[in-house]
């Protein structure tokens, strides 16, 4: 494993900063591992576990590790991708000026540890090296080492005391301790990087130029760490387990003998194979290699061009050791084709091969084998489209060998939907059959496949989502399965058993003309000079109409795309002479192109106007049609049986907590589900009341039901059929599940802790039935993160008025302020305490802190037979204010003539001012307004409803008129 810094210059002019550059692996890791991982600081820890290497009482995990914070665009791409890195088990070096093993490492450098350390002698050799230091050659700044693996995650420094025994410091925080306890110095073997053959025609001689890269005379080769618990790190060992930075040297002596062009440069008998340029390499990384347990079982690692290809593991039970060993291949994609587990002897029948088959696999078969390409028609014409996409990783069998036997087998099929390539179905091996009666899956030809018809189906994918994911899947019995993704397709929210969703709405069009009119400015010819986009939904003609104005003469130049037009349109009475008279006899007021179905642009370039001399100023008009599509009725199929909300991305007044979630809804909520009439189904749902979440569930009829539970949060609404199992989920989104809730509303839930760990379970009264502590040697315990609430705030009407009395409680905010209350479960938690504050107190402070306002209680009659607006106008001359009160038709109760007693009467409450007048006139037509008749007075003006001109608090209106006696 190579990384190679080229410098046109010798060595050791160069930036020691140069030995700091890592392998793109290990420097995406080094980013990530050199900060503390806190997701309150918005970087996500995202690990993706890959293999797990079990001995008797230990095992080791390899995890695939990405650097969230950002990667620069010029940040080499390491062998699994750009930010991502293997956990394999590394050092990396930090160098600080020269590498330590050139002078520093073997020599005593702590002069502190002398008794006569503080004088004068000794401390001038420290800030003044240049006189005297007489270790000027060795210098004293130490090597940063970062160590990763197990579970030490930390950076030290290392040298030799003055007994030549090494000493590790740790300069990490709450790291386990582990210490050095051996380093290998030595020479690290040449590599040869290139090598190739170059004639010179002129001088007809043939060159053989290589390039090596040439390894210090003195670098660390090997690195051995023990750490707490006895277990045995040993990193390095070989050139294929450590990384090298290099530098280009170039021979000094070469630009003296020739010239960049090779010609040679004076009279001197050096030729070009005299000359030695080279890559000096630094070991900067060195990989584990070994671990050795206290018992002495041991894992080995051995390493081929970065990729791990062999795990040896020394099992050691009470009589003997057992050496077991597995085997890795990969195909030119790097893609795990073959392991290989056997015990002592790789020949003898135990040893388990698994092998697996990938589209770029199959593929390759099919080629060789096969002629001809595969039509767009065929079934597997899928294949091909993934090949062609990069899906090559797609694995399509996989197959377990045992003593002559397959032991198990698992095929996939794919299919393309939509735009999407997805696993059609799956086969899986019921029994063992012999190995040289197994038949693996192939194409045949460009029409058919085969596979070994011992293969079961096993799982179908019926059905994919937007997003790929599998919506519906069918299993070998046939019971269907429906999934729902939430978190932007990121994440299953819900899956119901015995049921499926098929319900597709497919939005139709038609086409039809339209048309886009331009307002041409007459004062301002200048403005008129623009371009108008538009898009054609088939194609056709284009009609573009110059209309101009009455009185006016106006000449519009453009172009339609690439096509010029003139227009001319002449609506003047007046003689205008030229040029008008040289448009009229050129052009016509009208022009049309055919066009393709597209985006279009309409582009005006200059305009010209005059008018008669009786005319008002007056803009004028140019219009284009053109065909555009308008949506209708959309084509639907098919039923839905699971219908699921949990308003994390539907905001429909959200409260600030949900139910094991971020959000909730308050207020009306309407859920339509084209259902299956054949089955029955209910609606459950959470609602939050009381201080707490209740379960409600009531039957789902007629694809339709309407939730309102006023001011109370509900959450989580489901729809699914009477005989299906649902359970429904919630995520902590990049950490983990946070929570579980089946058919009966009960759910479990879970907590993590800034590391991504589980570290709580929870029924579903929020009990802690499980606890996870994690804590490392000497580690102090860190205190429970406190959440704190948001400010929420209400509006409240206070209720205790006497309305009888015409008064009404005017409205006030309620606040709880932030912070206010705190929790150690969640942000939601705090938000959800602050929530019952204010349903517990909101009304109780508006009935104390409100006012009561006083209203005339004007009962208004409306015999008519349709809707009315009953309006009072108030304010001073300039600033007039209108309020408006809906007067709906009064039922009929009687029938003795009289309006009083035939009707009942609509209340409304009109606040005590003094209105100017007030009106009636019916809701469709404003315009034919009428005065009402007024009990309290007979004119419909100058009403005084203020307190010391109008003392009581009711009156009585009648549209339509009414003879009061006054």
């Amino acid at each position: 494993m190579f990384l190679f810094t080229f410098l046109f210059q010798p060595i050791f002019s160069q930036s020691m900063l140069k030995y700091d550059t890592p392998s793109p692996g290990v420097g995406s890791l080094l980013r990530v591992q050199s900060l503390p991982v806190d997701l309150h600081s918005g970087r996500a820890n995202i690990a993706i576990p890959l293999y797990s290497i079990a001995l008797k009482n230990y095992s080791y995990d390899i995890q695939l590790l990405y650097n969230s914070e950002g990667n620069k665009v010029d940040l080499p791409v390491g062998n699994v991708g750009l930010g991502w890195s293997i956990t394999g088990g590394q050092i990396y070096r930090v160098a600080n000026g020269m590498i330590d093993e050139v002078y520093t490492f073997n020599e005593y450098m702590d002069r502190t540890a002398n008794t006569n350390w503080d004088q004068e002698s000794n401390l001038n050799k420290y800030y003044n090296p240049f006189i005297y230091n007489e270790d000027y050659l060795h210098e004293p700044d130490l090597d940063e080492f970062i160590i990763n693996i197990g579970k030490i995650n930390a950076s030290f420094f290392m040298y030799k005391d003055k007994e030549g025994e090494i000493q590790t410091r740790i300069s990490s925080q709450n790291s386990s301790y582990f210490k050095v306890k051996d380093v290998k110095v030595g020479k690290i073997p040449d590599v040869l990087l290139a090598e190739t053959e170059w004639t010179n025609a002129h001088l007809n001689k043939t060159y053989h130029p290589k390039l090596y890269i040439e390894s210090r005379p003195v670098l660390i080769t090997e690195i051995t760490i023990v750490d707490s618990e006895g277990l045995t790190y040993i990193f390095g060992g070989d050139i294929n387990s450590i990384d090298l930075s290099c530098a280009y040297s170039k021979d000094p002596d070469y630009d003296s003998h020739y010239s960049v062009y090779g010609d040679q440069i004076g009279s001197h008998s050096m030729i070009w194979d005299s000359f030695h340029s080279s890559l000096l390499a630094t070991a900067s990384t060195w990989h584990i290699k070994k671990i050795i347990l206290p018992n002495q079982e041991n894992l080995t690692f051995n390493y081929d061009k970065g990729n791990v290809n062999i795990v040896e593991r020394f099992l050691y039970t009470d009589h003997d050791s057992i050496h077991e060993t597995e085997e890795y291949e990969y195909n030119k994609y790097r893609l795990l084709t073959c392991t290989r587990k056997y015990i002592n002897n790789p020949n003898d029948n135990s040893m388990l091969e698994a092998r697996t088959k990938y589209i770029s696999d199959l593929m390759e078969e099919y080629d060789s084998v096969t002629s001809g390409s595969i039509s767009s028609g065929s079934p597997l014409k899928v294949y091909d489209t993934m090949r062609a996409q990069g899906l090559l990783s797609y694995p399509v069998e996989t197959v377990v060998k045992r003593n002559g036997k397959v032991t198990s087998a698992e095929v996939m099929t794919y299919k393309l939907s939509d735009q999407f390539a997805v696993q059609d179905k799956q086969y899986k091996l019921e029994n063992d059959v012999p190995l040289s009666d197994y038949s693996s899956f192939k194409l045949l030809n460009s029409a058919q496949y085969s596979m070994d018809n011992r293969c079961a189906l096993e799982m179908e994918y019926l059905d994919y989502d937007s997003y790929g994911n599998p919506a519906n899947i069918a299993d070998k019995a046939g019971v269907k399965t429906a999934y729902i993704w939430g978190y932007k397709g990121l994440y299953p929210v819900a899956k119901v058993v015995n049921a499926r969703n098929t319900f597709k709405s497919v939005p139709q069009y038609r086409d039809e003309r339209t048309t886009k009119y331009v307002n041409l400015k007459y004062s301002s010819l200048s403005a008129n000079v623009k371009s108008y986009n538009f898009y054609t939904s088939k194609a056709g003609d284009v009609e573009i109409v110059l209309a101009g104005a009455l009185g006016f003469n106006w000449y519009v130049s453009g172009h339609l795309d690439n096509k010029a037009f003139n227009l001319v349109q002449m609506r003047s009475s007046d003689n205008m002479g030229k040029p008008w008279t040289d448009y009229q006899n050129a052009y016509t007021y009208s022009a049309t192109f055919y066009v393709s179905a597209g985006y279009h642009t309409f582009s005006i370039l200059s305009t010209d106007a005059c008018k008669e001399s009786s005319a008002n100023v007056y803009d004028g008009d140019i219009h284009f049609s053109y065909w555009t599509r308008k949506s209708i009725a959309p084509e639907t199929s098919g039923t839905d049986d699971v219908f699921y909300e949990n308003f994390e991305t539907t905001h429909l007044r959200p409260a600030s907590f949900g139910y094991h979630s971020n959000n909730s809804c308050i207020g009306p909520y309407t859920v339509s589900l084209v259902t299956n009439p054949e089955r029955k189904y209910v609606i459950d749902y959470q609602v939050f009341k009381n201080g707490k979440w209740e379960y409600m569930k009531h039957d789902f009829v007629n694809g339709r039901d309407s939730i309102n539970e006023g001011v109370y949060p509900i959450d989580d609404v489901r729809v699914y059929p009477k005989d299906a199992s649902i359970t429904t989920y919630g995520y902590y989104p990049l950490i983990g599940l946070r929570s579980a809730t089946n058919e009966r509303g009960v759910t479990e839930s879970y907590r993590y802790d800034d590391f991504s760990r589980l570290v709580s379970v929870m029924d579903n009264d929020m009990n802690v039935v499980k606890e996870y502590d994690y804590f490392y040697q000497n580690q102090s315990v860190e205190p429970e993160l406190t959440y704190y609430n948001e400010q929420i705030r209400e509006t409240f009407t206070r209720n205790t008025c006497d309305a009888s009395l015409g008064e009404m409680g005017e409205s006030i905010d309620y606040v709880v302020p932030a912070k206010k209350y705190s929790s150690t479960l969640s942000q939601e938690d705090a938000n959800q305490k602050a929530y019952i504050d204010l349903r517990n107190n909101g009304q109780q402070y508006a009935n104390e802190h409100a006012e009561c306002n006083s209203n005339i209680i004007v009962s208004v009659y409306n015999p008519m037979e349709q809707d009315y607006y009953l309006t009072f106008d108030w304010g001073v001359q300039g600033s007039i204010v209108t309020d408006y009160y809906e007067i709906p038709p009064s039922r009929k109760i009687a029938d003795t003539g009289d309006v009083l007693k035939d009707y009942e009467p609509i209340k409304v409450y009109v606040p005590r001012r003094f209105y100017r007048d007030t009106r009636v006139a019916p809701q469709d037509d404003h315009w034919a307004y009428e005065e009402p008749s007024i009990k309290s007075t007979p004119y419909a003006f100058d009403i005084n409803y203020n307190i010391e001109y109008y003392t009581g608090h009711e009156d009585t209106y009648v549209i339509g008129g009414y003879p009061f006696a006054y």
